[in-house]
């Protein structure tokens, strides 16, 4: 992608087509498939068509990342007998990153939490243990 910043990955992000990238599930079946909805990722950049531009990779990244961020977290808030999961860093602040945990969310009824000042979270961590 030749970019240097995270910054000027979402900024591409925001303009891309995760549909040029990604396998969806109407990509395979004419109907949902369970409780998933045709505009579900059925595999990662499983599609890749020769028309992908740089600003649908940088999507299918942040998609990617936050998916698993997203089904690691449902898996440990059910092992843990919880509905609830903080998400705290600077991924807090991705509105790309947000949208796909609100879709895995509404699927697996886990709530995504965002703290105030989320991305000073670890530093804040370390200061008040430090004492």
């Amino acid at each position: 992608m030749n970019s240097t910043t995270f910054e000027h990955i979402l900024d591409l992000a925001e303009q891309g087509d995760l549909t040029k990238v990604d396998l969806l599930i109407e990509d395979i079946s004419d109907s949902e498939i369970s409780f998933l909805d045709k505009k579900s990722t059925a595999a990662n950049f499983g599609k890749m068509l020769d028309s992908a531009k740089r600003e649908d990779f940088a999507l299918g990244i942040i998609n990617m990342v936050f998916q698993v961020i997203g089904m690691i977290s449902v898996f440990a808030a059910k092992s843990r007998k919880t509905d609830t999961v903080l998400i705290t860093g600077n991924g807090s602040k991705n509105m790309i990153g947000r949208k796909v945990l609100t879709g895995i969310s509404g699927l697996y009824n886990i709530q995504f939490e965002y703290p105030a000042d989320a991305e000073f979270a670890t530093a804040i961590g370390a200061a008040i243990s430090g004492r």
